[in-house]
């Protein structure tokens, strides 16, 4: 199984109105993504966006399979009126494997 967790600072450049940003950690092979963590939703300009916890797949944890290759990235989104210019500050994602039994 797998535990991640994904960091970054969101902000906008002249934001016209409120909005949100909101993270998720996913994980995919060659094929196509294969688990994921909930969205976590942010708050509005200059706030830290984070998302933790074990990627599943449907409801249940992912149990990852030896000599398959796996991306992990941190999927970031803003919903609102941003101005033109979003940005996304020293984003950092760190993981744990751990065994499934």
């Amino acid at each position: 199984m797998l535990f991640a967790t994904g960091q970054t600072e969101y902000g906008a450049i002249s934001p016209v109105d409120t909005h949100s940003s909101a993270g998720q950690l996913r994980l995919s092979t060659p094929s196509g993504p294969v688990a994921a963590t909930v969205f976590s939703v942010g708050g509005d300009t200059n706030t830290e966006l984070t998302n933790s916890g074990i990627l599943t797949s449907g409801s249940e944890p992912f149990v990852l399979q030896p000599g398959t290759v796996y991306t992990l990235d941190f999927f970031v989104e803003v919903n609102g009126g941003c101005g033109g210019g979003t940005y996304f500050n020293l984003p950092t994602v760190s993981y744990i494997v751990m065994p499934a039994s």
